[in-house]
């Protein structure tokens, strides 16, 4: 019995030296290619390697664990930070006091505690911040868009509130009556019109080409956007007609779309690759 115990012992400290000496030829073989010119930061990190190492060989908390090595296989010392970072973040949401937090931490992260613990900061913050707001009508807004998430509830509110007070701001009547009728009840996107409607404004009244104006206004007499797309595309044709010979194919789409200039260039395209 106790030659078996004598063996099994043997076997045992010999399996260790085994692992020790892998593990160094390992730490040894991150620190070179961390650092292949540098003897002094090589030695730095192959200690820092086997420190963590050694120290990873017994941690007691196993789901923790595996959650590292999984992370950073080849990399002892990124295991022992990211093995202190989620055995923090898993002691921290056990004392933890929001459910109706918790559980969003715990459906957005189930098994990373590190995040889980972020989130958990994250939505208890803006969940404490909704409760100060002001503004009943934005609020409302959020919660509507975000019933279950506090952050995006913020988030929401805190752009929603700007948009708002810019609207009152803008000095163009006619497009804030265009950014109101399109989004009501949707101040981020008024902003978000109004500026590209009064860019869209400005442009249409530096163009030059007034026959390709009038085609763009006469699509979309009350969108300045698409004035402008509308513009842009018109013109490119025509430059593009202009350029092309003046063959049967040229003529044929004029005379079909004689008031269109994307469609006289679509019409001579196909009728050129049908030749």
């Amino acid at each position: 019995m106790k030659k078996r115990v004598y063996l099994l012992v043997s076997i045992f400290i010999f399996c260790c030296a085994i692992s020790a000496v892998s593990s160094e030829k390992k730490c040894r073989e991150i620190a070179q290619r961390e650092y292949p010119d540098d003897i002094e930061m090589q030695n730095y990190i192959f200690d820092q390697q086997c420190t963590a190492f050694r120290y990873m060989t017994k941690v007691e908390d196993m789901d923790v664990k595996d959650i590292a090595l999984r992370e950073y296989p080849e990399d002892f010392s990124m295991q022992k930070y990211t093995y202190d970072q989620q055995n923090a973040g898993k002691r921290y949401m056990t004392t933890v006091r929001d459910s109706q937090v918790e559980q969003i931490a715990l459906r957005e992260y189930p098994f990373d505690f590190s995040m889980q613990k972020y989130t958990y900061d994250q939505q208890s913050a803006a969940k404490r911040y909704m409760t100060t707001v002001s503004d009943n009508q934005v609020e409302q807004l959020a919660l509507r868009e975000y019933p279950f998430d506090f952050s995006m509830q913020k988030y929401t509110y805190d752009q929603q509130s700007a948009a708002k007070r810019y609207m009152t701001t803008v000095s163009d009547n006619q497009v804030k009556q265009l950014a109101l009728r399109e989004y009501p009840f949707d101040f981020s996107m008024q902003k978000y019109t109004y500026d590209q409607q009064l860019a869209a404004k400005n442009y249409m009244a530096s163009v030059l080409d007034s026959e390709v104006k009038k085609i763009s206004k006469r699509e979309y007499p009350t969108d300045f956007s698409m004035q402008k797309f509308t513009y842009d595309q018109q013109l490119s044709a025509k430059l593009y007609m202009e350029a092309m010979p003046n063959n049967s194919a040229k003529q044929s789409a004029i005379r079909e779309y004689p008031y269109d200039y994307s469609m006289q260039k679509f019409t001579y395209d196909q009728l050129q690759s049908g030749r």
